[in-house]
């Protein structure tokens, strides 16, 4: 038996096996959330996120990166990584000149925290928080 082969035979295994393994710990975080589609999740976060910013009288604007209105929002759904789960990159631009203190960054850090979200960038640009994330659904 040619023992070049087998050894690659188990290289191919091991490195599949491991790749198996980082899909399940990257959804491991998310198993106790409920499941909600791309189509009701978005909006979801969207109300929010804008409800959050108006209790704190901060203006903000919530937008799908790319798109140009909230028509066929669908066509900015990407496969992910994870088989079955679909993403969408959002941008939420939030002004920040008036607030004293950094509740309002919190209480939005904690909303995105327990939800199957990835925060992918956070900026500051003459008081306006930028703050792009990836929201994840079936």
């Amino acid at each position: 038996m040619n023992t070049h082969l087998v050894n690659s035979r188990i290289e191919r295994a091991e490195e599949e096996v491991s790749l198996i393994a980082q899909e399940f710990k990257g959804l491991e975080k998310h198993k106790e959330e409920e499941s909600l589609s791309l189509d009701k999740f978005y909006p979801e976060i969207f109300n929010d996120i804008k409800q959050t910013c108006s209790y704190y009288h901060a203006d903000s604007d919530i937008k799908i990166i790319g798109a140009k209105d909230f028509v066929n929002t669908q066509e900015f759904f990407k496969e992910s990584q994870y088989k079955g789960i679909r993403y969408v990159d959002i941008l939420a631009q939030v002004d920040l000149k008036d607030q004293p203190d950094t509740y309002l960054f919190n209480m939005l850090y904690k909303m995105l925290k327990s939800r199957p979200i990835d925060v992918l960038e956070v900026r500051l640009e003459k008081n306006i928080l930028n703050l792009t994330t990836r929201l994840f659904g079936p």
